[in-house]
């Protein structure tokens, strides 16, 4: 069989006040079209669903829409897992739905439903973060530990007496240990996690730096048990993490900074053990301009391509017109955000200079610094009204 690992979609993500769903529609048809070019069999979603625990409506119909599409007429199995940003009750509240396509959406760690034989693809045992999934004669387990905090997982499971953990690194293998009970010798066994993992990478102001001991929430790698496949959802870069021959983030499906990398997936080969990255192509990168003023920002913008989100900073000394920021918003990109900075120099300046400039000087300083552009007559009276009422107060 083949298995596509995919996570952190983050549907209903805005970059500022810019909407991505139109991207993300892209996106989940993109998806599906590599589903149904490379034959998956399996389709793992690592947690992350939505971008905040109350998504909107239309990041719901947009998660609707794409699993009926998915599951190719139920001829395909998908299994989710609610991550962090994800509200538990939220996600399942549509899994008696879920259950009529091939579609398992675990939240916690009850018993999941009994399916239906039915498609290509058939679901043919489940129990608790747990199902086995046939096609012919090759049979795939996959165990599901849904992001694991104690108010997320301990009452799910509170009928089982478990021993009480030191750690959460331990009751993380506590609760591994019970979703990968049933894995079997002669099939391909597959963990699914939303966790955060001592020696992967993530990306950190443009540079990737390694999860280390004492981070908070992050566990070893072998809490996990053993098993064919570690799909993992959490951090937004593709790796397989250090240290470990088969735990492997597929990275996010959205970007969401500056210095995110390319979206991508992780396509598994049962029968081989190979692991495919694939990027994708329809994504919105995010980009951080700096030009100096009106002219050079707009010819800086014209060189980029038109998906891109950008943030504008300029060491413009005076605000732009409204024409001005008309024309840079309409320059085949979209600008998200314009700012304006003053050159180090200046800033140094203004620091040390302090004791030579009256309160009146430096306000209007301040103000240039922030905006772009020197405060109105009304502002500077306000403000010497505020001081002189506070010169009337100090000396009362």
């Amino acid at each position: 069989m083949k298995i596509l690992h995919i996570s952190d979609l983050h549907l209903g993500a805005k970059t500022e006040n810019f909407s991505r769903i139109s991207e993300q529609k892209q996106t989940l048809d993109e998806i599906v079209q590599i589903s149904n070019e490379q034959n998956i069999d399996i389709v793992l979603i690592a947690g992350d669903i939505f971008h905040v625990a109350n998504p909107s409506a239309e990041a719901e119909e947009l998660l609707y829409n794409f699993l009926e599409k998915l599951t190719q007429n139920n001829n395909r199995v998908v299994l989710i897992i609610s991550g962090n940003h994800d509200d538990p009750k939220r996600l399942a509240c549509c899994a008696p739905l879920a259950k009529s396509h091939n579609i398992v959406i675990c939240t916690d760690l009850s018993p999941l439903p009994t399916y239906k034989k039915q498609g290509k693809v058939q679901i043919i045992k489940t129990d608790r973060g747990f199902a086995k999934i046939q096609k012919e004669t090759e049979t795939v387990c996959v165990a599901l530990l849904p992001y694991a905090t104690k108010s997320r997982i301990e009452q799910s499971v509170a009928d089982l007496n478990l021993s009480k953990a030191q750690t959460y690194s331990q009751e993380i293998s506590t609760w591994a240990s019970l979703v990968s009970k049933n894995f079997e010798k002669n099939s391909f066994n597959v963990f699914v996690a939303h966790q955060y993992i001592i020696g992967a990478k993530e990306q950190q102001n443009g540079k990737l730096k390694t999860v280390s001991i004492g981070s908070t929430l992050a566990i070893p790698a072998n809490v996990f048990p053993n098993c064919n496949y570690v799909a993992l959802g959490h951090l937004h870069t593709n790796q397989l993490v250090k240290g470990t021959k088969n735990t492997y983030y597929s990275g996010a499906t959205t970007t969401l900074r500056i210095y995110d990398e390319a979206p991508s997936v992780n396509i598994i080969d049962t029968t081989t053990g190979s692991v495919t990255k694939q990027e994708l192509k329809n994504y919105s990168k995010i980009q951080e301009i700096q030009a100096t003023n009106f002219s050079d920002a707009l010819k800086k913008l014209k060189k980029l391509n038109s998906n891109a989100l950008v943030y504008l900073k300029l060491t413009k000394t005076t605000a732009l017109s409204a024409i001005e920021i008309k024309e840079l918003k309409s320059a085949g990109t979209t600008v998200v955000s314009i700012s304006f900075t003053q050159p180090k120099q200046e800033k140094q300046n203004i620091i040390t200079n302090a004791k030579d400039h009256s309160p009146e000087q430096l306000f209007s300083l301040f103000v240039k610094e922030k905006t772009g552009s020197s405060p109105s007559e009304q502002m500077l009276e306000m403000f010497l009204n505020l001081m002189e009422e506070q010169n009337e107060t100090d000396n009362a």
